[in-house]
Formats: structure tokens, C-alpha cells, sequence
């Protein structure tokens, strides 16, 4: 039973992570969505730039504090292991909300791109939303996202776990 309930867990964080972004590249792009990064609540200049970067301030220091192996190991002291993925995505995924949400526009254009340049910008845009979305899925996105994790619980099996780091490289994190 507990290993049927740590595959819900990992499902509901995969798919959180995944309507969140898609949520991200509707907030970006302003197609879709009730809310983009032009909407939202009139804010002063200096209200929404503080506003945004401690919005931003939480969602980069979960990525800072919960990718460092001593977070991970503090938190499977908690949690199983095999949920220790899918808690980061969740996380994750709930932090990016957040800046959905709370997120304040700056009262005046900053930059705006017209015809040929706009085509340009757009182009580059889904671009960079297709090598995001292939590089995840070839790296092996339900691994990344914590999805295969519980299901190689839910069978019984070990993880088989990544090649081991460089001496070097695992020497310098832990210093960090």
C-alpha cells in the first residue's frame, strides 16, 4: 500500500510539474494563460522589481539548497529515498507557482519587438521550448522529474544509480 501511495506522490508532482510548465511557457509567451509576465496588479517600478526578485530569490534558492547532497541526505532522514526526487519537482513546481501567481509587471515597456524581429524573438522562443523539452526526455525526463523512481520502488527493484562523480568534482561539493 505505502509503495501504491509513493507512486501517487510522484505522479502528482510529475504532473504538477508538467501543467506548470506548460503554465511557463504560456506566462512567457502571454498565449493561453489568464495571467503573463505583462499582467497582473499595477505595481510601482520599484514595487514589482523587489516584489519579482524575492519571488525569484525562492524559487532559485530551493533550486540551490535542495540540489545539494547534504539537503538530500537530511531530507531522506525524512522521506523515503525513493520520494526525494518528486518532493524536489514538487517543490519546484510549487515555488514556480508562486511567481505565477504573485508575479507584478513593470508599469512601462521596457523592450518591445515589431515585424521581422518579432518573428525573430518568437522563433527563438519555441526554439529554446523544444531543446528544453527534447533535452529533458533524452536524459530520461521521468527519472529527472521523479517519476521512475517510485515506479522502480513500486516493482521491487534497486535503482540503478548514475555513474559515480569524479573525485575531484564530488571533493568541491562537498565544500559547498
Amino acid at each position: 500500500m505505502r509503495r501504491i501511495l509513493h507512486v501517487v506522490y510522484g505522479t502528482v508532482a510529475y504532473l504538477l510539474f508538467l501543467a506548470s510548465f506548460a503554465y511557463f511557457i504560456g506566462f512567457l509567451s502571454g498565449i493561453g494563460v489568464p495571467k503573463s509576465v505583462d499582467s497582473g496588479p499595477a505595481a510601482t517600478a520599484l514595487e514589482a522589481v523587489a516584489w519579482n526578485v524575492v519571488l525569484l530569490a525562492i524559487f532559485f534558492t530551493h533550486h540551490s539548497v535542495m540540489a545539494r547532497a547534504g539537503a538530500k541526505r537530511v531530507l531522506t532522514r525524512v522521506i523515503p529515498p525513493a520520494l526525494e526526487r518528486a518532493t524536489y519537482v514538487l517543490v519546484a513546481s510549487l515555488a514556480l507557482d508562486l511567481v505565477f501567481w504573485q508575479w507584478r509587471p513593470l508599469p512601462h515597456v521596457v523592450w518591445q519587438a515589431q515585424g521581422l524581429g518579432r518573428l525573430v524573438v518568437l522563433a527563438g522562443f519555441w526554439a529554446g521550448v523544444v531543446v528544453a523539452l527534447v533535452a529533458a526526455y533524452t536524459i530520461d525526463g521521468f527519472e529527472l522529474f521523479g517519476l521512475r523512481q517510485v515506479l522502480v520502488q513500486l516493482r521491487g527493484r534497486v535503482q540503478k544509480g548514475a555513474p559515480s562523480p569524479p573525485r575531484a568534482y564530488t571533493a568541491w561539493c562537498a565544500t559547498r
